[in-house]
């Protein structure tokens, strides 16, 4: 009898044990649950991003967003705190650990940003405004800086500014302001560049014969260097993104894909036989054929799924632009489109992870869902050229 109940115990260790060791390799989890009675809600959670996604539903209004959190614990939202005020509803989900929360809103039934609400009802703002994330407030004070005038204090913490000038490179932050020269004439047209972990990478694409050479510059050491690939590649080539800190490079033209390591110039086709392509879209490799490849241009981030609507997808969320303003939903759920923001004479704009930039006249700004839509600097020669000159850097 004694050796049965020792058994039974350790089984039941073992199937304690067990349980434990799925939930903690367990990837994520998909739940659906009430609060309030009135409010239902659904919680994704993807343990490799540490994130959490809510769909949250009433009667009236529904509400799309994410929190950064490595939890991993069921039904996360204890508590919804609701103001309203005509047509706009706002609403303060409570969390069961000790995670900082804000306010969501709708604006006769559709979602808007917080930074939204403040610029088109202030009043209302106000009132709700103990309940929102304390944003840094915007810094009025103009410094130039060579060619360009600039709002640095309005650069978030441990944010890169990167703008080219056609022979050399801005890197703009909160600390310090730098121009570093890289070539001595104009690189005006296809300017392909990039940054992998520190370096930036600039192709010399000034020649019709192709490219076979690139300039780097450390961006945390002050130091230049000039490399020559171990093969050429056409003009027509693009930067598909870097993964891996490795440079991945189309050429349309040879129906080739490339990496390029950039600290020696080594550039490596990826299948020989030109029977496979890759791309990588949230750390995830996706093996492509070659139709399908060369059908559109490929990206890892800013990647283009719609081109008649101009819907790009950056991580798990579609952005796009319907006149000045610039909108968001999660995943394939464009019913649930977020209002971000309201900027006339929207130009361009790029998504590097949670911050956005823009281009309107001959100003470059900013926009981060804690902090808002601030201007950044400003520039003449964004009122004529703008592609591909501008990217964030995050150290």
């Amino acid at each position: 009898m004694k050796k049965r109940i020792i058994r039974i115990i350790v089984f039941i260790i073992i199937v304690f044990s067990l349980t434990k060791i799925i939930n903690v390799l367990k990837p994520s989890h998909i739940v659906d649950y009430k609060v309030n009675n009135n409010y239902k809600v659904r919680e994704y959670y993807d343990k490799k991003l540490k994130e959490y996604d809510f769909i949250i539903t009433n009667k009236k209004n529904t509400y799309v967003f994410s929190i950064k959190e490595n939890k991993n614990k069921k039904r996360m939202i204890k508590e919804i705190k609701t103001y309203q005020e005509k047509k706009v509803e706002c609403i303060l989900p409570k969390y069961k650990k000790n995670i900082e929360s804000t306010i969501y809103c709708t604006n006769d039934g559709k979602q808007i940003s917080n930074d939204y609400l403040e610029k088109t009802n202030p009043d209302l703002y106000q009132k709700v405004s103990k309940a929102v994330k304390k944003k840094k407030k915007q810094d009025n004070r103009l410094t130039k800086y060579k060619k360009i005038k600039i709002y640095q204090k309005n650069i978030l913490d441990h944010e890169n500014i990167l703008l080219w000038d056609y022979k050399g490179l801005y890197i703009l932050n909160q600390e310090e302001l730098k121009y570093q020269k890289i070539v001595n004439q104009d690189f005006y047209d296809n300017v392909m560049f990039t940054v992998v972990d520190d370096l930036f990478v600039l192709f010399k694409n000034d020649s019709v014969k192709g490219i076979n050479t690139i300039y780097t510059y450390r961006l945390d050491k002050d130091k230049k260097d000039t490399i020559q690939l171990n093969k050429k590649i056409n003009k027509t080539s693009y930067i598909n993104g870097v993964y891996n800190h490795l440079i991945y490079i189309t050429d349309p033209k040879d129906k080739k894909e490339y990496t390029l390591n950039p600290k020696n110039g080594k550039l490596k086709e990826i299948d020989n036989d030109q029977t496979e392509y890759y791309i990588f879209i949230n750390q995830e490799k996706i093996n492509m054929s070659m139709s399908d490849f060369f059908m559109e241009k490929q990206y890892f981030h800013n990647r283009m799924v719609n081109q008649e609507k101009k819907i790009r997808k950056e991580g798990k969320y579609l952005y796009w632009q319907e006149d000045n303003k610039l909108y968001k939903a999660y995943q394939d759920k464009e019913e649930d489109k977020i209002l971000l923001l309201e900027l006339e004479g929207l130009n361009d704009w790029k998504v590097f992870d949670d911050t956005i930039i823009l281009i309107s006249g001959e100003s470059l700004y900013t926009y981060h869902e804690n902090f808002g839509l601030r201007e950044i600097l400003i520039s003449k020669e964004l009122n004529y050229n703008y592609e591909n000159l501008y990217m964030l850097w995050k150290n």
